[in-house]
C-alpha cells in the first residue's frame, strides 16, 4: 500500500519536499515524487539483492527523472543503474543540473561495473564533487577506471593529487595543513567534498 501511494504521488501534495531517500524500496520510476522541489535524492538498493532488469531503472528512466530535478544539489545512487549499461552502448548523454554539488555512485560485486559505465554517460558540472566507488575485487568485474579518470582529468585542473590503495583523490584547490594520509578519508561516503574534486576507487570486498 505504501509503495502504491508513493507511485501515485502528486508533486502538489508536498510542494516543500526537499529531500528523498529510498533505502531498499523501488517505486515506479515515473512517479511524481521525483519532483523539481528536491535538492537531495538518494536511492540505495541493498547489496544482497542482485540487480534485476524488472527492478532497475533504464537509462531513459534515469534521464527522465534527472531532467525534472532542476534544483538538485546532492545525488547519491547505490546499485541503482541500468542492468544493460555498457561502455560500448551508445546512449544519449544525461546532463546533470548545474545546481549539483555532490555526486555519489556505488555499485557492488559482479555488478560493480554498472555504476562506472553509467557515469560515463553523464555530463557533470565542473564544480561538482564526484565520488565513484566499486565494491569489488579486480577479478570480479571489468572496471573502466582509465576511461573515468581520463574523462574527469580533461575537465578539471589538479592542485592536489593523492594515489593510495583505495583509489585516486584529486582537489582543484590546495588545502594547507592536511596530512597526506587524511586527504581522501574525509571525503569518501560524505555528503560534501572540495569543489571540482573527485574520488574514483575500488574497495575490496574483503574490507567490507
Amino acid at each position: 500500500a505504501l509503495l502504491e501511494s508513493l507511485s501515485s504521488w502528486k508533486a502538489e501534495d508536498t510542494p516543500y519536499l526537499r529531500s528523498l531517500s529510498l533505502e531498499g524500496y523501488q517505486i515506479n520510476w515515473s512517479s511524481n515524487i521525483f519532483s523539481a522541489s528536491l535538492t537531495t535524492l538518494k536511492i540505495d538498493f541493498v547489496r544482497e539483492v542482485k540487480p534485476d532488469a524488472n527492478v532497475m531503472p533504464s537509462h531513459v528512466d534515469l534521464n527522465n527523472i534527472i531532467s525534472r530535478l532542476d534544483n538538485l544539489e546532492v545525488l547519491s545512487l547505490k546499485q541503482c543503474f541500468p542492468i544493460d549499461c555498457d561502455i560500448d552502448i551508445l546512449e544519449p548523454m544525461i546532463h546533470l543540473p548545474r545546481t549539483l554539488k555532490h555526486l555519489h555512485i556505488e555499485s557492488y560485486d559482479t555488478h560493480a561495473h554498472l555504476g562506472m559505465y553509467w557515469f560515463l554517460h553523464l555530463v557533470v558540472p565542473a564544480h561538482c564533487y564526484v565520488c565513484v566507488n566499486a565494491w569489488s575485487d579486480w577479478y570480479e568485474a571489468d572496471l573502466p577506471i582509465e576511461a573515468i579518470l581520463s574523462y574527469l582529468w580533461d575537465q578539471r585542473t589538479a592542485q592536489e593529487l593523492v594515489l593510495d590503495g583505495y583509489g585516486v583523490w584529486l582537489s582543484t584547490s590546495r588545502r594547507p595543513d592536511l596530512p597526506a594520509n587524511m586527504f581522501g578519508r574525509q571525503w569518501i561516503c560524505s555528503n560534501s567534498g572540495p569543489n571540482g574534486g573527485f574520488n574514483v576507487g575500488i574497495t575490496s570486498s574483503d574490507s567490507l
